[in-house]
């Protein structure tokens, strides 16, 4: 199988790069990523460094996808439609796409453009692009995604994966965490670690009632 990250920033890298270990993986990111990753290989940080020697691109051309090929596309959610409008000429029949990402309804923009199958995943993990060809992994959590032939792939790489019938519950409560955390550590400027204080509490679990 061959496999190709459409949007290489931070997950799309740490992903890309441990499902290298046992398929063709081609990232497709920025021009500076991309050219220090052909130079000197893929960077990650998580527990020990090592460097993944891997294939980056800044575009997809005709020749990338071949058949049986899984696009998993890692872009911000708003970068969607650009993101697949300049490959949908170019998918076959039997391309697959898995819309790894947050936010609700991205898997549906792709829905939009292309006649492929869409899967929708989701992410907990939390990683930091430190510079071009170097990526920090923070932690490592589940993907949850509702088909099984996607959790086997992700399996065969120890990538922590779980099959969920139920992605709409998944979906709403990362979206509830991101509208809690993302806003309050922005406006005060702190880590996300720092929420646990006994301080932030009130002030999370009004946000959690609001969403609800």
């Amino acid at each position: 199988m061959k496999i190709i990250i459409l949007g290489a920033g931070a997950i799309g890298s740490v992903y890309g790069a441990l499902l290298s270990r046992k398929y063709d993986v081609l990232l497709i990111g920025r021009k500076a990523h991309v050219d220090k990753i052909n130079q000197e290989g893929l960077n990650i940080e998580w527990k020990a460094e090592q460097v993944f020697q891997i294939k980056a691109k800044e575009t997809i051309e005709q020749e990338d996808i071949t058949d049986n090929t899984l696009i998993i596309l890692t872009t911000k959610v708003y970068d969607s439609r650009e993101a697949i409008e300049k490959i949908k000429d170019k998918l076959k029949e039997d391309t697959t796409i898995l819309c790894l990402q947050n936010g609700l309804g991205s898997e549906d923009i792709v829905k939009e453009i292309v006649p492929n199958k869409v899967i929708r995943g989701l992410t907990n993990s939390a990683a930091t692009f430190v510079e071009p060809g170097k990526v920090f992994l923070d932690v490592l959590e589940p993907i949850f995604v509702d088909n099984e032939e996607i959790v086997k792939i992700f399996d065969k790489t120890k990538i922590p994966t779980v099959y969920e019938t139920n992605m709409q519950k998944e979906i709403w409560r990362k979206a509830i965490i991101n509208s809690i955390v993302n806003p309050l550590t922005a406006l005060m400027k702190i880590k996300n670690k720092e929420l646990c204080k006994p301080e932030f509490r009130e002030i999370e679990k009004m946000m959690h009632n609001e969403c609800i």
